[in-house]
């Protein structure tokens, strides 16, 4: 055998023995990391080499679909990874929200007898002597857990999620390579994104202790009973069993996704969907504004809609429901913020000042988070578009509900350059609000599933004054409807709506026009995720 034949060989059987100890031993780590570099460099060759402005589109599906495969293959934190970036929708050309839809499917499972042994490792019991049943056959999978239906001894159903034995495992090095996809992105696309990663690696990594989500289940179901007890219910937890890798709670039945148009008019009425997403901006505005105990990852699968426990009761007793009556169930507690009480009121007097449009209470407190531009970073707060200097005048025309493809590519174009200069200060932003933005970022994807039901800034907004004291409450709530008188004016009395034109100075008019932005219902505008 010749000198490279026996080289070659020598090669080969080590690779082979690499992948089968990676494949055995340390759940494909090797094989994973070769496919984010590989990514990468593809990454790198399709924007620095290939992209044209004729072939922009097609470069960004071809780079899209193979960040979307990569991040399917490899799961566990890549999914995490691969979700956030759909929550930048209003930045990321539109091919990347398409492509990377795949990344809400349901993950792949492990077989029922592995999550089993890890249940017993954990709790330190056997399956019969904590359950009378337990189905191997998972009812939900998702990057990190997935979820089997029980029967404790007691006779009560549970939801058992189990954390996957690869996750605590990979998890080290997943971050690390996903660091090294952000580089190529941040470097690709000049947007600033490693600046945030080691907070968003910390928050992420809290999801791996389960016993962490139980007290933040405890801690939401006393906020949100207070809050509403009769529409809002978070599933009670069975502390006896639980541990970092296992969460028991009860079992909710005969519900359905809020995104499940369908299924909600079994339900409930179709005209009741509306007091269905009023309900979810509600209590997720009231999180951020008045408690700060934010549930951020409320996509579509972690909010269900069921009867109200009174229309259960009824059906039992075959007595007629009555209509309306509803219960918004909230899953999955693993990924929260605690705001500061400063950063609360910080936000909410930020949410009240574009209501209002307060350029000089804006300007202050992006000053103090290090926000270049207040206008810009007021439009990535509502995710549509703000600008300070929008009157009267511009009421009294047709707003373009409908964005067009070139519009949204310009929105784009105009983000990406201000990104790389909006933040003059880091360290000094909020980094809370990268999850509250991707929270109500979900919530505006299901307003738009809806058909645009709700006015989700409108909701935000007098949620916002309520969080701060009775002055700004008055405040906001006189201006709302002195604009609503005007509204009227506006409607029925076209000449003295010219005279009131005339007459206000360039500043009021422009507060004005903001009001009349809130008092709109328009869809929303953004790309959905």
């Amino acid at each position: 055998m010749s000198k490279w034949a026996r080289r070659a060989a020598i090669a080969g059987g080590a690779g082979a023995a690499a992948y089968v100890v990676d494949d055995r031993f340390c759940y494909s780590c090797g094989m994973r990391s070769a496919r984010v570099v590989v990514t990468g460099v593809y990454l790198l060759y399709q924007y620095k080499i290939r992209w044209t402005p004729e072939n922009s589109s097609e470069v960004h599906r071809r780079v899209a679909h193979q960040i979307a495969l990569t991040l399917k293959a490899n799961e566990g934190m890549y999914i995490k990874f691969g979700q956030m970036l759909t929550s930048m929708s209003h930045v990321l050309p539109p091919e990347y929200p398409d492509e990377l839809a795949v990344l809400f499917c349901r993950a792949n499972t492990y077989e029922g007898s592995e999550m089993m042994a890890v249940v017993e490792r954990s709790l330190g019991r056997k399956i019969d002597d904590m359950f009378l049943f337990f189905d191997e056959v998972p009812v939900a999978s998702a990057s990190m857990a997935q979820v089997h239906k029980a029967v404790l001894k007691s006779g009560e159903e549970v939801a058992v999620k189990i954390q996957k034995p690869n996750v605590s495992y990979q998890h080290g090095i997943d971050f690390a390579m996903v660091w090294l996809v952000l580089s190529v992105l941040e470097f690709s696309f000049s947007i600033p994104m490693l600046w945030s990663h080691n907070y968003v690696s910390e928050r992420y990594s809290t999801e791996l202790d389960f016993t962490l989500e139980a007290r933040n289940s405890d801690l939401a179901k006393k906020l949100l009973h207070e809050y509403d007890d009769k529409k809002i219910y978070v599933p009670t937890v069975h502390h006896d069993l639980c541990s970092r890798r296992v969460l028991v709670t009860e079992w909710i039945s005969d519900a359905t996704r809020i995104d499940d148009l369908v299924g909600l008019r079994k339900i409930i009425d179709q005209n009741d969907t509306k007091e269905v997403m009023q309900t979810a901006v509600g209590l997720f505005a009231h999180s951020i504004f008045e408690t700060g105990h934010v549930h951020c990852d409320p996509h579509p699968g972690n909010l269900l809609v069921r009867k109200s426990r009174a229309n259960r009761e009824r059906a039992g007793k075959g007595k007629r429901e009555r209509s309306g009556e509803f219960e918004l169930v909230l899953l999955d507690h693993g990924l929260y913020v605690d705001l500061s009480d400063e950063l609360r009121m910080d936000y909410a007097a930020f949410w009240c000042a574009m209501v209002l449009a307060d350029r000089a209470k804006l300007e202050e407190i992006s000053r103090k988070w290090g926000i270049a531009d207040a206008e810009f970073f007021a439009s990535m707060t509502q995710m549509r578009p703000y600008k300070l200097d929008r009157g009267l005048k511009q009421m009294m025309s047709t707003t373009p509900h409908k964005l067009t493809s070139q519009q949204l590519a310009e929105i784009h174009l105009k983000m990406k350059g201000k990104l790389t200069h909006i933040l003059t200060d880091t360290a000094a932003f909020p980094k809370e609000l990268l999850f509250v933005g991707r929270a109500l970022n979900y919530l505006r994807a299901q307003n738009w599933c809806h058909g645009s039901v709700v006015n989700r800034v409108q909701i935000l907004g007098f949620s916002a004054a309520k969080g701060l004291d009775s002055w700004h409450q008055l405040r906001f709530h006189a201006t709302f409807y002195v604009l609503r008188a005007l509204e009227h004016v506006k409607s029925h009395y076209s000449s003295l709506w010219s005279f009131l034109l005339r007459i206000l100075p360039d500043r009021a008019s422009a507060a004005l026009g903001h009001f009349g932005s809130v008092l709109d219902s328009a869809p929303e505008v953004t790309v959905d995720i």
